[in-house]
């Protein structure tokens, strides 16, 4: 019926806030998980290269 429809319409709602929400909290954390793995690399490497 039309309580099913409005509680859909508004899950629908509900989750596309969401991801909307979610989506830059996503790719910064992406982000700073690359860094992380940039700034792991190079403090590995730095030792063995310093005199």
């Amino acid at each position: 019926g039309f309580s099913a429809f409005g509680a859909t319409t508004y899950a629908a709602d509900l989750f596309t806030r969401l991801i909307r929400d979610a989506a830059p909290a996503a790719a910064a954390v992406g982000a700073l998980h690359l860094l992380a793995h940039v700034a792991a690399f190079v403090l590995k490497r730095a030792p063995s290269e310093a005199p």
